[in-house]
C-alpha cells in the first residue's frame, strides 16, 4: 500500500504508455510500473511491515508481489530501471521466501536488511548496506551467451 508521496508518482500497466496518478492508499500489483516525478518519492509498506522507498525521477517494475499471512511466505521481485530505491526488509521467515531487486548488471538478495540500490543514467548500480546482509550477482543477460563461466554472488553487507 502506498503510504506516503511527495509530489507526483504515476502506475503504468506493462508496457503502458498512459499511467494514473497514485494515490496514499493505493495498492501496487504485479507486473505495474511505478515512476516518480522530479522533486517526487512514495513509499510503499507491505503487510509484513517492509517498507520500500523510491526517490524523484525513479522507475520500478513489479515482477512478482506476494504475502501469505498464515505461512510468513513473502516473494518480492522488482526490477529497479533507474534511479533509487532504499529498502527495509523484515527478515524473512520461511526457507521459500524471497526478496530481490534486478537491475541491468545486478542482483541483489535479501534475507532481513536495511539496504538502498541506485540505479544511474548509464545504468551502473549501487548497492548500500546500512545493517545485515545483501547478495549481489550479476546475472546474464538475455542474449548473451556466457559460455561455461559461473557468476558468484559478492555478499555485501
Amino acid at each position: 500500500m502506498m503510504t506516503m508521496i511527495v509530489g507526483t508518482a504515476r502506475v503504468y500497466a506493462t508496457g503502458s504508455k498512459t499511467g494514473r496518478v497514485l494515490k496514499k492508499g493505493d495498492m501496487l500489483r504485479k507486473e505495474r510500473e511505478a515512476r516518480t516525478s522530479r522533486k517526487s518519492r512514495l513509499e510503499i509498506r507491505f503487510p509484513d511491515s517492509t517498507v520500500i522507498r523510491l526517490a524523484e525521477r525513479a522507475f520500478l517494475k513489479i515482477n512478482q508481489l506476494s504475502f501469505d499471512k498464515k505461512t510468513k511466505n513473502k516473494r518480492f521481485k522488482v526490477e529497479l530501471g533507474i534511479g533509487k530505491l532504499w529498502a527495509k526488509i523484515r527478515k524473512l521467515l520461511t526457507p521459500d521466501s524471497s526478496v530481490e531487486v534486478r537491475t541491468s548488471y545486478a542482483v541483489a538478495g535479501v534475507r532481513g536488511t536495511v539496504y538502498r540500490v541506485n540505479v544511474e543514467e548509464d545504468t551502473s548500480a549501487l548497492v548500500r548496506v546500512s545493517d545485515g546482509t545483501v547478495y549481489v550477482a550479476n546475472p546474464p543477460r538475455e542474449g548473451i551467451k556466457t559460455g561455461d563461466e559461473t557468476t558468484k554472488p559478492h555478499e555485501v553487507s
